[in-house]
């Protein structure tokens, strides 16, 4: 059930800081980011100029549904030290097959969020942040 999951994390207790508005970016800006994010997905998978990526490969749409992850891998544009994180993460963590695949999918969009086509070990490691702590005791 927890594989269905895409981002689990704590949320810490409400300080009255965070109610008065001091902490963190505004709903504007984190708005601007994922606008920006979002059209530079659309470009890279539309093949545009932001799309090629420096060593040929282009990051592609794709279906997540039926799809191979080492084909998923190929178009989404993840880098082998990325491929080797993942490939770790599903030998020594509580990480299946559907996991794997999500855990795939919130990095190419932290990608896209840095307005990069590669999916790099950086985001890999960021993705497993989201899961792999809170997944400590949840599998049977």
């Amino acid at each position: 059930m927890v594989d269905r999951i895409d981002v689990m994390i704590e949320v810490p207790p409400l300080t009255t800081t965070m109610l008065d508005g001091g902490e963190g970016p505004s709903s504007a800006a984190v708005q601007a980011r994922v606008l920006a994010a979002r059209a530079f997905r659309a470009l890279r998978e539309a093949g545009g100029e932001v799309g090629h990526s420096g060593n040929g490969l282009r990051a592609r749409p794709v279906s997540r549904t039926g799809a191979h992850p080492g084909e998923v891998e190929l178009r989404y544009a993840v880098t082998q030290e990325a491929r080797a994180l993942l490939r770790e993460a599903l030998l020594h963590q509580a990480l299946g097959g559907r996991g794997y695949m999500r855990v795939l999918a919130v990095a190419r969009t932290l990608a896209d969020l840095e307005g990069v086509v590669q999916v790099k070990a950086a985001h890999v490691a960021e993705a497993l942040a989201f899961r792999i702590p809170s997944m400590v005791g949840w599998r049977s």
